[in-house]
């Protein structure tokens, strides 16, 4: 009797920590899917998307990430089934790793979203990739956007934006005053 309490105690301690394991990544899931509904309206409210098109008049998104292309190009999928449009812009993504952003696109950038956490060297890159270039970046990932994303998320009973308005000023991002007022706000 003892013996099947003692196996029922370790299989609900395992129980309990595979559970808890998958909690952060459904939740990190959760972010990520109310990150790619909002990324379209910040998009939206860049007073100068419509000179961030290409050649062909396309408005490019880059999905970057760290060591999970398959997430990345889930994402890039969900956003393209949704069939976006800026502005009546037609839009085009593409993924591309964090480690690689050195050789990223030299065609003209929309916007950046990071599908997951970065190391700070690659964050760093990234970051001032999107200054040089005048391009958002937007983040779901908690912290990201207090360490220098242009946007991303802030869940509390709602799902607001966040602004990192220092970020902004650097990167010359001109973004809607209706937009700023209803975010959350970093310096």
């Amino acid at each position: 009797m003892k013996s099947v309490i003692g196996v029922m105690l370790i299989f609900f301690h395992l129980l309990a920590a595979v559970c808890s394991w998958a909690g952060p990544r459904e939740e990190m899931e959760n972010r990520l899917n109310k990150g790619l509904n909002v990324f379209p309206h910040i998009l939206a409210g860049d007073r100068d998307v419509t000179s961030k098109t290409d050649e062909q008049g396309v408005l490019r998104l880059l999905f970057v990430y760290r060591d999970d292309r398959e997430g990345a190009e889930a994402l890039k999928k969900r956003l393209e089934k949704k069939k976006p449009s800026v502005k009546n812009i037609a839009v085009v993504t593409e993924i591309i790793a964090g480690s690689d952003m050195g050789s990223a696109p030299s065609r003209r950038l929309g916007a950046i979203f990071l599908t997951q956490a970065l190391p700070e060297d690659v964050f760093q890159r990234v970051i001032d990739f999107a200054v040089a270039n005048q391009v958002i970046v937007f983040s779901s990932i908690i912290g990201d956007v207090e360490r220098g994303a242009t946007a991303g998320i802030y869940i509390s009973t709602r799902t607001r934006l966040s602004l990192n308005l220092t970020m902004l000023d650097k990167s010359k991002i001109r973004i809607k005053k209706r937009i700023r007022e209803i975010s959350k706000k970093y310096q």
